[in-house]
């Protein structure tokens, strides 16, 4: 922390105890990982840039089953938010590639040298123009990291179409922000108990006394099969609607 307030260091990863109690000027970029349960939280991350009338830039990865959150952000902070697809594999290596070429160009722009022997030399020894090219171009260039192919992640939308003999119910239970019940206490609930998976879980809505989530008929079937499941001391009930 005292490195990246004295500019020793560019980079600082950190949890929302920072987010509130960090005071350092002049940061350009916040990037939120992952969105977070409260409102406030978010406003306190990305309060550590742009500040003093100073420009900045704030990134959160949100998930299709999260997008919601992204409305939720522009109402409370009266503010725009602007959706960016991640870019492809190729994105990037075009990108890398276009910022090599740029500097490549101003070198060769400036270059006054002259290696027209070494160059007479080589194409005598049979090299073509081209070859030549390749190899200083291959031993000069940055090297790059290999990145992946991202997978699409598979939204509610596609995941109903998938699913055709399956329609999405809410279903309220009755622990919320007064058991400080979160999305991933919630994912791992439904999991551990009733043996569903997170990605069939669709929007999850916090209210002070209950949770909504939106589940598959087929899924509410589990719930009701178990309705001895303890939360923080208190049973937990399901009720279901179209």
């Amino acid at each position: 922390m005292n490195n990246f307030r004295t500019n020793k260091t560019n980079f600082l990863i950190a949890t929302d105890v920072a987010a509130r109690g960090l005071d350092v000027e002049n940061i350009e970029l916040v990037i939120n990982y992952d969105v977070p349960h409260e409102l406030e939280i978010y406003v306190h991350r990305i309060g550590r840039t742009g500040r003093a009338g100073s420009k900045g830039e704030s990134y959160t990865f949100i998930t299709p089953r999260k997008a919601r959150f992204s409305s939720e952000i522009e109402k409370f902070t009266n503010s725009k938010m602007f959706l960016k697809q991640i870019p492809s594999k190729e994105d990037i290596e075009s990108k890398q590639n276009f910022s090599f070429i740029k500097e490549l160009k101003q070198t060769v722009s400036k270059n006054e040298g002259n290696n027209d022997d070494i160059i007479n030399q080589l194409i005598n020894d049979g090299f073509t123009e081209r070859q030549i090219l390749n190899s200083l171009i291959e031993g000069i260039k940055p090297s790059t990291n290999r990145y992946n192919k991202i997978d699409i992640v598979e939204t509610k939308k596609n995941r109903k179409q998938g699913r055709s003999n399956s329609n999405m119910l809410t279903v309220a239970v009755n622990v919320g922000k007064k058991e400080r019940v979160t999305p991933d206490a919630l994912l791992k609930l439904l999991r551990k108990e009733y043996n569903i998976d997170s990605r069939f879980i669709g929007n999850i809505k916090h209210l002070q006394d209950e949770t909504k989530f939106e589940i598959s008929d087929r899924d509410v079937k589990k719930i009701n099969t178990n309705k001895k499941v303890v939360f923080k001391g208190k049973r937990l009930k399901f009720k279901t609607t179209k």
